[in-house]
């Protein structure tokens, strides 16, 4: 069963989670931490996103964004989780 389409209002403040598969650790020590926040930077610049707030646990993320467009929030995302996705399997599989 497909999942259901996310609803994005731009310029609404947006609460997104999302977690490790089997709810496994995403974020090993300090260095994880910094690449991720550096990733949501880069990518809220490119789709002129707002964090309002973040919180970064050791097996999820949660974030209040506002995204400026339609896109922007499925971008932002991709962008950020793609690159960290890449990174961590990189460093530790």
């Amino acid at each position: 069963m497909p999942r259901i389409a996310r609803v994005v209002a731009p310029k609404y403040p947006h609460h997104i989670t999302q977690r490790g598969t089997n709810k496994s650790e995403i974020f090993i020590d300090n260095k994880d931490h910094l690449y991720f926040l550096k990733l949501l930077s880069e990518w809220v610049d490119k789709t002129k996103s707002e964090v309002w707030a973040y919180c970064l646990m050791s097996n999820h993320f949660h974030l209040l964004i506002t995204p400026d467009s339609l896109n922007g929030l499925g971008r932002c995302l991709h962008g950020v989780t793609f690159r960290y996705a890449q990174y961590f399997n990189s460093k530790y599989a």
